[in-house]
Order: structure tokens, then sequence, then C-alpha cells
């Protein structure tokens, strides 16, 4: 994903040296290309660059980026498109051409297949999947769509060194891709890590996902990554809870960031009142039970607060969550198994977890998350901070 991060930097070098002018879909040369092999790679078929102009085009109404990405995922399968979106959040569209090319590979016959996958910010890329006697070879071309005309920012290719379909219905391809531009900047190959979701999700499991999950995630805050329930809190990081739904409660950006001198470390005194309404609106924690194990001062009723550091910020690269179901409890909370998929590591489940929350009148409690591991979960992408 370092590689990712280059490629965006010269993205961006590269479009304000030569803009986004020309064709109506500015059709790159091979030295176009910001990250390629010494191979030309193949353009995208003009009929599918079209829809997608016309698709990105209507959707700059939608406001909403989830619904704007299942609108353009939906619209490209109704034209027969296989397409996700780069989170898998939405079920992918025509996925039988997919699967037909996986069958074919597994029996070492020749296949290919397109997939077009959605990002944010009106990026998209089209991945081409070609099989030779079992060997897979990918290219990957992205475009974005920027005034009203689609532009290419990047392309390359790689030798898939994994191609596996797994039980829980993902497809995880990862490969080496060297460019001499890559190169010279990290001095390292680089390694692509690819997760599609072929198998459709439960609409259900979305939502919850949406709703409990996600506000969350497994960045910046340990409460899915930790054994705890609602009996015994000691192991949360609430510093991270507040930061996490303070602008849910308050309806305004965060304003204890971290200070802009970076060789010191920023301490805020966050009201008692202020800090414990964020904190117990998804948290039945007392007031006291926080007084007590937090840096709490009597005198001035505040909390010391100490944003993250430069030294105590997560890894780029993390696992992302995804309730696979639900089970409804006799006193009427609700129990989700969470799959934390890492494409990274080539799996779609490094570890499993159940968390179980419970509707309030106006809101929502969670009441555990309980780890489903037959090892001890290492969870080394999370940075404690200095005050844990």
């Amino acid at each position: 994903m370092k590689r990712k991060f280059i490629c965006a930097f010269v993205a961006a070098l590269c479009f304000l040296l030569i803009g986004c002018g020309g064709n109506k879909h500015n059709q790159p040369s091979e030295s176009d290309m910001i990250i390629a092999s010494e191979h030309a790679l193949p353009i995208a078929d003009e009929t599918l660059l079209n829809l997608c102009d016309e698709i990105y085009e209507e959707a700059k109404a939608i406001n909403d980026n989830n619904e704007k990405t299942s609108f353009i995922v939906q619209q490209l399968g109704t034209a027969g498109y296989t397409a996700i979106d780069y989170d898998n959040l939405v079920n992918m569209t025509c996925t039988e051409p997919l699967k037909d090319f996986i069958q074919k590979q597994e029996a070492g016959e020749n296949a290919e297949v397109v997939v077009v996958r959605t990002f944010p910010a009106d990026n998209f890329s089209i991945l081409h999947f070609q099989s030779e006697q079992g060997e897979v070879s990918a290219s990957l071309s992205y475009f974005q769509y920027l005034n009203h005309q689609l532009c290419p920012t990047m392309a390359y290719e790689f030798l898939a060194s994994n191609f596996q379909q797994t039980e829980d219905g993902y497809l995880l391809i990862s490969g080496t891709v060297y460019s001499p531009e890559s190169y010279l900047l990290t001095l390292s190959e680089e390694q692509e890590h690819i997760a599609l979701r072929i198998d459709p999700l439960d609409d259900t499991c979305r939502q919850l996902y949406k709703k409990y999950i996600s506000p969350l995630s497994y960045s910046r805050n340990n409460v899915f990554i930790t054994e705890w329930n609602d009996s015994s809190f000691h192991s949360l990081d609430f510093y991270d809870i507040f930061e996490k739904f303070y602008s849910e409660v308050y309806s305004s950006e965060f304003p204890y960031t971290y200070s802009e001198e970076l060789s010191s470390n920023a301490e805020y005194r966050v009201p008692s009142e202020e800090f414990e309404k964020v904190v117990t609106k998804h948290f039945a924690i007392s007031s006291q039970e926080l007084r007590d194990n937090l840096s709490y001062d009597a005198d001035t009723d505040t909390y010391l607060f100490q944003p993250r550091s430069l030294h105590e910020q997560d890894y780029a690269e993390i696992p992302v969550p995804e309730v696979v179901s639900y089970q409804e409890n006799n006193d009427g909370s609700l129990t989700l198994t969470v799959h934390a998929v890492f494409p990274e590591e080539n799996t779609s489940n490094l570890f499993s977890h159940e968390v179980t929350v419970k509707e309030t009148d106006d809101s929502f409690y969670y009441l555990s998350n309980h780890i489903l591991a037959q090892k001890e979960l290492r969870p080394w992408w999370h940075g404690s901070r200095r005050n844990e």
C-alpha cells in the first residue's frame, strides 16, 4: 500500500504538469502510465469508458458517498459488468464471469475477465485478469472522473503469486509489482494485495455493520481488539472513545487536536460534563468509574486529554471489519459475529469476534466484545497511547 501513496503523489504531480485535457478520455500512451511494467498495458475498451463517463456524470448529483457508491456499482452491473467497491460494502454485480474465470483457472484453461472496482473521490480501477495454464496475471488501470471527463492516473501489472477463493466468499489476489519509478523512491519492490467479495452478504449484516461497527472499526481505538464486557471496562481506552464519538454528540469537529508544533505534546483540560456526555453515549459506565480510572482532577472538575502524537498512530494498513452473522438474544440485545478481513496478509478472517449491543430509548450501548481466537490476538497495527 506504500506504493499507492507514492503513486498518488506522482499522479498528482503529473496532473499539475500535463493537466487532464485532450481527448474525452485522455487515453494514455505507455509513457503516460504512472506506474507500469516494461510491457504496454491493455487500454480499457471504449464502450466501458463511455459507460463510466455517463455513470459518474449522473452520480455527481448524489451527495451521500455510500449511496453514490451503490449507484455506480449497480449501474455497471445493469450494463452487464462485474463491479464492486474498494471496501466490499456493496454486493458484487454480475459475478458469473468471475466465477467462470476461477473455474477455468483452476482447471488450467486459458481465460480472462474484467472487474471494475470503485474508489472514493470519483476514482475507479479496471482489473483485467488473464489465466494461462493456471498462471494468473493482472493488469490494473486507474481513472478519476474530474472536470466532467475521465482521466487516467496510473496503471501497472503483476503476476499473481496468490490467487485464492476462500470458503467465506472472497477472492484474494496478491503479487509483486515492480517499476523503475517506484524502486527509485522505495528501494524495494511493492506488494499488491486485493480482496474481492464474490458471494453476496446479507443486507441486514451490512446495515448492522454501518450502525454499530463502522463508527469505531479497528483504527485508533481498541474496542474491538480487546476482551471486555459491561461489568469490566478497565481494558478500554476511553480517550479514544471520546475522540471517536465527539462529533456525533456535539455535531462539530473534534477540537482537542495534536499540537502543530511537532516537538511538543498538546494537553487539554476537558470539562467533566463534556467528556462524560460523549463517553456514556454508547457505554453504560458511571461517572465515578471514569473519574477513578482516568486522569481526572477534582479541583478543576476536568479530565486531562492528550491527543495521540505522531509516534502513537496506527499503521496505515489495518484489517477491515465485516459483520457476517447476528443473533437476537432473550434480553433484547444483539450479538454480531465479525470477521477481520486483511488483504495485506492474504486472509478474509485474520480473527473473529462477537460484539454485543443493546438499543436504548434514544441510542444504543456496546455491552461486550469477545475475541473468538484460538491463539492470543496481537494487533500489531495498533499504536498505544502514552497515557494507557
